[in-house]
């Protein structure tokens, strides 16, 4: 089993759906319970086709080149990530997806109708997110070619965000998302360094 690669996308998926999980729970709470529900859906399948359709074509590129692009890309996220939950640490403060997940969107207060706004934005919020985890887990599955431990751990993360907000329900802004981001960054981080320095390696033998 490759460990590495499990890891890094259970933890960076994690990561993004909860933050998927926040503004649907946020918007549910505000009394849109269809809208967080049918627009979480409808975001995250319509990345996970686009995923499906695209991950062929990647694998027709050099793996040496793929894995450095991919290092470069996962060191800089992680470093990122590093940096971002330090400062929050330091200051106190919370991710925005905790401490107000719909602060700077336009959001429709309650009504007895379905709101299609509400639903355009928590689709639109869940495939920015799913995107971010498409990347990441078809990157590390094409340069590791890891693909089951990478898919594997890909919907073991879906199914704990899924079961801890159930299991948390009410209690989210308990979550210390600020050492999960930084234990992912780091581990991002030091695989993508490590993908780099293989891709460097290969290149000049």
């Amino acid at each position: 089993m490759n460990l590495p690669a499990f890891s890094a996308s259970f933890l960076s998926a994690g990561i993004e759906f909860f933050e998927t999980a926040a503004i649907a729970y946020a918007i549910a709470r505000a009394g849109f319970p269809r809208e967080a529900v049918s627009g979480t859906a409808a975001g995250l399948t319509a990345v996970f086709g686009i995923s499906v359709l695209s991950w062929r074509s990647l694998q027709r590129i050099p793996l040496h080149f793929f894995q450095g692009c991919v290092g470069v890309m996962l060191a800089a996220v992680g470093a990122s990530w590093i940096v971002k939950s330090i400062r929050r640490k330091q200051r106190h403060q919370r991710a925005r997806w905790i401490s107000d997940p719909l602060r700077e969107d336009k959001f429709e207060l309650q009504t007895n109708r379905f709101s299609v706004l509400n639903l355009a934005l928590m689709a639109k919020s869940a495939a920015i997110e799913g995107l971010a985890v498409a990347i990441i887990l078809v990157s590390i599955g094409v340069a590791s070619r890891a693909w089951v431990e990478v898919t594997a751990a890909g919907f073991a993360a879906l199914a704990v965000t899924i079961t801890a907000v159930m299991l948390l329900h009410g209690r989210l802004r308990r979550i210390p998302e600020s050492s999960i981001q930084l234990c992912t960054g780091a581990v991002l981080f030091v695989l993508g360094a490590f993908w780099l320095l293989e891709s460097l390696s290969q290149r000049a033998r």
